[in-house]
């Protein structure tokens, strides 16, 4: 009978496309919020952003331990 897989081996195999998961979630955010109207939010506007700037830090680290 085949065992689940732990939390920390999904995790092991999810983690180098975690960074281009929240750049793209961010960036959908943002072009959600645009569509809806939702510019004038700056707590919505950092929030996205933050996500973005944070999934490119884990893209690019992910990528230079992935050498």
């Amino acid at each position: 009978m085949a065992q689940e897989p732990s939390f920390s081996s999904i995790f092991r195999r999810i983690k180098p496309y975690l960074g281009q998961g929240m750049v793209f979630l961010g960036a959908l955010l943002l072009f959600a919020g645009y569509l809806l109207g939702w510019t004038a939010n700056n707590v919505f506007l950092v929030i996205c952003v933050l996500l973005i700037l944070v999934g490119i830090r884990g893209y690019v680290s992910a990528k230079k331990a992935g050498r």
